[in-house]
């Protein structure tokens, strides 16, 4: 974790994979949250004084395909064939 003047930050990992769950922040602070796909980042979550949330989709190759904001507003992603 990590100390501030305002409290403490603490760290989530998920013990099998290593990867990050979380962040929470001290008592009115914003709190973020992470959802995984096996290696792949699927959703960021905010929340406390903040909230949103951010969701993440791949393609077949595995590329980013879209971001969607708050389920709502979604961000496509194209891609040019290499040559």
């Amino acid at each position: 974790g990590m100390t501030i003047a305002q409290g403490a930050y603490t760290f989530g990992y998920n013990a099998t994979t290593g990867v990050p769950t979380g962040i929470t922040a001290p008592t009115g602070g914003v709190n973020l949250g992470y959802i995984w796909q096996g290696p792949l980042l699927k959703e960021e979550a905010w929340s406390g004084a903040l909230t949103g949330r951010v969701t993440h989709t791949f393609n077949s190759d595995l590329k980013p395909s879209a971001q969607t904001v708050n389920g709502a507003s979604s961000i496509a992603f194209t891609y040019s064939k290499s040559k």
